[in-house]
């Protein structure tokens, strides 16, 4: 993992996480299964080569942007358990 930021995208808390895999750099966005509307097209990077995944678990909405063929990132993060305030 390059860094974590908050772009925006599906909703104004959409994460995106910036990794490199064999020296590639691979983008990886997260939000609310709520809010997505399936809106990402490998059309919005015409002049690359890159592939655009969409996989939906544990109530998200995950989209890996990434020059391979086969998802590299996303399939490894997990949802961490937080305890709830005052427990």
């Amino acid at each position: 993992m390059l860094g974590l930021s908050y772009p925006g995208g599906l909703s104004r808390n959409t994460t995106a996480m910036l990794c490199e895999v064999d020296e590639q750099p691979v983008m990886v966005f997260v939000d609310r299964l709520g809010k997505d509307e399936e809106v990402a097209d490998r059309q919005a990077v015409p002049s690359i080569e890159w592939n655009v995944f969409r996989s939906v678990r544990d109530g998200l909405v995950f989209y890996e942007v990434l020059p391979f063929e086969v998802l590299r990132v996303a399939k490894y993060l997990v949802v961490a358990s937080m305890p709830l305030e005052g427990k």
